[in-house]
């Protein structure tokens, strides 16, 4: 037996690559001729089939297989190859013989015995020959194997291709030392790193730069070896910051390597050398490109000289060809099974050596100018406005090309006209993208903005749309005042320069945000103004942003009814204006409305049907997602919305949306308040309020500082909650949303609820009924008609009705003394709802008891609720019950007495027995009892 293998000990332990061990193991086992590892330099074939031909060794000592590796890095022909084969074997070779000749000697010596597995690393300058060496081999030797290294394929029958692609490195959010530890890149760093640094442990501190630095190099393990031998002299984050000039800082591999091994430029030059004139041509052009592309971008930006002399390939052949030889990748974007094509793209390390050869060869200018040209085209021809409906797919597949487009327009010096236009036009189609999905952070993009609209004059069209963005783009990071002010400039500009669409959309948002501000005459001026210019125009996406808008100010006033209907009616219009992100935003509002309602089922099929329609668009995917945990806490599934909300925090706190985040914090608050779990509430409203300072929010800031009272109370601290329940109350002074009014009251009632419990405690029945009452008066103000005649704060209010619930067993709660916090959260006491005119009710969560055919009983139930409510504790006599529910008849007492006495022996077979009292002077109901009265003639209120 032969063995000719050189050792791997030198370059430390073997890290990862263990599914790719095993596969390379099973082709052999199975018998295959030819097995060829592909993959980019650097990658790690060479190691990959020493590191096989190692665990081999053990196996062929028992069969007597002779195991052969040929470096055939270093041969230029096939005759350089025969000479390192025939060394391998042992063989002398003919002096006089031809290649070919040579070639069958070879081939002969491994058909004889012993059975021979030949590993030929390098093999990618002798593509072109190879099947003149390896056909004859594999003929004459049919007994004999071969493992080839290469950075393409050989294309030869029976070859069998293993390719390898980098190691898997931590995602770009991982915090987790456990989880970045556990990488095969960042594996791999910390075991080379121990070659230079004997003491090296990866710490908390350094883990995040660790992982930051295998991304960088994407994965390539003599990337991240050359890396980690920098490691006697720097620490991670200074490696971190010198990657910029990576052909600099990854120069020390072993010593005595060859460059190509050594250093990550002499790994990528020897696959440049080999390169046909037009792949190195589309190779730098391709470094224009950012993020990837697709055919048609490289078609229409690579310029490879058409009719040149040298003859270049179609682009697609091209392209191709530098996939095969491992320079450029191939990936699909869509899920599997769906339709999509094929984008392109390059390894980080590649694109920085792309971008030196392009410097070199010439052409950067001309190629940027394609690129932007190409790119811009996304939104038609120069001299035509601008789209109104993005395609928000496209936009976000090319977020980095268009970026690439505006940061270079906006690099140039002197800036001129054109770059400006240029850089807008390109920063207006990445606005569904970065502004209003989210995919990004919006700081880069409103520097980007301020720096073109600062730059020199473009097309007015184009800057009052631009105007707009910017102003909407502050909206959403909550600066109140700045988006107002930038509002009204984009209404100036727009109306100078007759664009009326952004007139239009630049009135109805500040109709909005003067609804908010408590300006109702200004804030309807402007949507009437907004609204008239959309059904001129008849534009329909206008329309709809109208109608979505106006519904979202109407729910926010409680007003869900009327809101629904008109975000219904914007998700149509922006479907019918092929608006895919209109129309799913539109939906999301829809499904808030149903909230508020309390139509809990139809509310969570909205919020479906949005998440099903999403396009890339992270921030109504944040908005849903807390929708849905909302629901969830509402049916009483406290872990569910737990984890909803959770998933939508995370969003918004990666796209720093500053205001949901806050909002976010105190619907967590929420659950944790319903739980019971009073310490979690109080750090989560806390949180929640800290978020929202200084963003304009006017109803949550008011309405999770009074639940942080609420929960203060709880927690038997009276001095802090009557702090934020003073704060909040402030706060009120001038506003007119009812519901936020009437879920302040809620919580604030707390601590009359509290007072009740500690004057029971000390025998003060007197006092514990009159603060009990006051305690229950706010679930009947939240219960009744809303003064404009709209729905009762209760029945259009999520918040109002979280508010009832929490107030209701806050009332239940049993006795405390005053220094005691409260006991857990316990079921309500007797509870009477009753419909109007007494038409049904219903105790506790029972079934709603109907009560249409008996009239008087009606009538005597109804004045018997009415004096619960208005005078708790007084008796109706035995006439007046009488009068309610016969009215104006005239008929003997006793006969009289006897009709009471048979409807309050009826109420009292059909359940209100037990809060049917009678005393010396007259009949009421149970004043420690909470009675309430409902709007809804058909279904009673069953969701608080």
């Amino acid at each position: 037996m032969t063995i000719l293998l050189p050792g791997t000990s030198a370059r430390g332990a073997f890290v990862g690559r263990a599914r790719e061990l095993r596969a390379l193991g099973e082709r052999i086992d199975a018998g295959a001729r030819l097995v060829t590892i592909t993959g980019a330099a650097g990658i790690g074939k060479t190691r990959l089939a020493l590191e096989w031909a190692a665990s081999a060794l053990a196996t062929s000592a028992r069969d007597g297989t002779r195991l052969l590796f040929c470096d055939l890095s270093e041969a230029k022909g096939i005759d350089d190859a025969c000479a390192v084969l025939a060394r391998a074997l042992d063989v002398p070779l003919a002096a006089a013989g031809t290649a070919d000749e040579v070639v069958a000697q070879l081939g002969r010596a491994l058909a004889g015995p012993p059975r021979s597995v030949v590993l030929l690393d390098n093999l990618e300058q002798l593509v072109d020959v190879a099947p003149r060496m390896l056909g004859p081999w594999l003929s004459f030797a049919p007994r004999a194997q071969f493992v080839v290294t290469s950075r393409e394929r050989l294309r030869l029958d029976g070859e069998v291709s293993l390719g390898l692609e980098p190691l898997g490195v931590p995602p770009a959010e991982e915090r987790s030392l456990r989880a970045i530890a556990s990488s095969d890149a960042v594996e791999l760093f910390v075991a080379r790193a121990r070659a230079v640094r004997f003491d090296f442990e990866l710490t908390e501190a350094e883990a995040e730069s660790v992982a930051a630095i295998v991304r960088r190099v994407d994965g390539i393990p003599l990337a991240i070896e050359l890396c980690a031998a920098r490691m006697g002299v720097l620490a991670p984050g200074q490696i971190l910051d010198r990657l910029a000039r990576r052909f600099e800082l990854l120069v020390t591999g072993a010593r005595g390597a060859p460059a190509r091994k050594a250093t990550l430029r002499g790994a990528i030059d020897s696959s440049w050398e080999l390169l046909a004139p037009w792949e190195k041509d589309a190779l730098a052009q391709g470094s224009v490109f950012v993020g990837g592309f697709s055919l048609d971008a490289a078609e229409a930006v690579l310029d490879l000289g058409a009719g040149r002399e040298d003859g270049a390939p179609p682009i697609l052949d091209v392209l191709q060809s530098l996939h095969d030889k491992s320079l450029i990748r191939a990936f699909d974007l869509h899920p599997p099974g769906a339709a999509g094509e094929r984008r392109y793209g390059m390894l980080e390390s590649l694109h920085a050596y792309a971008e030196e050869r392009l410097d070199e060869l010439g052409g950067k200018d001309a190629a940027v100018r394609r690129h932007a040209a190409y790119f811009l085209g996304m939104a038609g021809p120069r001299e035509a406005a601008l789209p109104r409906v993005i395609d928000v797919r496209r936009a976000s597949l090319e977020a980095s090309n268009l970026i690439a487009v505006c940061t270079r327009a906006l690099a140039r010096r002197p800036l001129t006209s054109e770059d400006a236009e240029a850089a807008l036009r390109g920063l207006l189609l990445l606005e569904p993208v970065l502004l209003l999905c989210a995919k990004g952070r919006l700081e880069p993009y409103v520097a980007m903005l301020d720096a073109a609209l600062d730059a020199a004059p473009a097309p007015p069209g184009l800057r009052t749309r631009a105007l707009y963005t910017r102003a909407l783009a502050d909206l959403l990071r909550g600066r109140v005042i700045d988006s107002f002010l930038g509002f009204q400039r984009a209404l100036d500009e727009a109306c100078v320069a007759g664009s009326r669409v952004d007139e239009g959309l630049a009135l109805t948002k500040l109709g909005v945000m003067f609804d908010q501000a408590e300006r109702p005459d200004d804030a309807r001026s402007c949507f009437d103004r907004a609204r008239a210019i959309a059904l001129d125009l008849g534009e329909a996406s206008l329309h709809a942003d109208w109608m979505l808008t106006y519904g979202g100010a109407l729910n926010w006033r409680g007003r869900a009814t009327e809101a629904l209907g008109y975000v219904e009616q914007a998700a149509a219009g922006f479907q019918a204006a092929g608006d895919p992100r209109g129309h799913s935003l539109a939906l999301a509002q829809v499904a808030l409305a149903r909230l508020s309602l309390g139509r809990l089922d139809e509310a969570e099929l909205a919020a479906g049907q949005v998440l099903a329609l999403l396009q890339e668009d992270r921030r109504t995917e944040g908005y849903v997602l807390g929708i849905l945990g909302r629901v969830q806490q509402a049916r009483g599934r406290f872990g569910e919305a737990r984890e909803k909300l959770g998933a939508a925090l995370a969003i918004h706190r990666a796209v720093g949306d500053r205001w949901s985040e806050g909002v976010l914090h105190g619907y967590l608050g929420d659950v944790a308040f319903e739980e019971g779990l009073l310490d979690d509430a109080r750090s989560a409203y806390g949180e929640a309020l800290a978020r929202l300072q200084g963003t304009g929010e006017r109803h949550y800031s008011v309405v999770f500082l009074a639940a942080l009272g609420a929960v203060e109370t709880g927690l038997g601290h009276e001095d802090a909650a009557a702090g934020h329940f003073e704060a909040a109350a402030a706060r009120l002074v001038g506003g007119r949303v009812l519901t936020t009014r009437i879920a302040v009251e809620l919580h604030a009632a707390h601590a009359n609820a509290r007072r009740a419990r500690i004057a029971a405690a000390a025998g003060e029945g007197t006092a514990a009924e009159r603060y009990r009452l006051a305690a229950a008066a706010p679930m009947a103000m939240a219960q009744a008609p809303a003064p404009d005649g709209t729905l009762a704060p209760a029945r259009g209010s999520a918040d109002v009705r979280l508010a009832m619930r929490l107030l209701d067993r806050a009332i239940a709660l049993p006795v405390a003394s005053a220094g005691e916090p409260a006991a857990p959260l316990l079921p309500v006491i007797a509870r009477l709802i009753v419909g109007p005119e007494a038409r049904w009710f219903r105790l506790q969560e029972g079934r709603p008891v109907p009560f249409l055919k008996a009239k008087a009983a009606r009538l005597v139930l109804s004045l018997l609720v009415r004096a619960r409510i208005d005078a708790p504790g007084r008796a109706l006599s035995m006439a007046e019950l009488f009068e309610a529910g016969w009215p104006g008849e005239r008929i003997p007492p006793k006969a009289a007495a006897n009709r009471v006495y048979v409807t309050l022996t009826k109420l009292r077979k059909l359940g209100l027995g037990a809060l049917l009292q009678s005393r010396d002077d007259g009949f009421l109901l149970d004043p420690t009892a909470v009675v309430l009265e409902s709007l809804d003639a058909e279904q009673p209120l069953n969701s608080f």
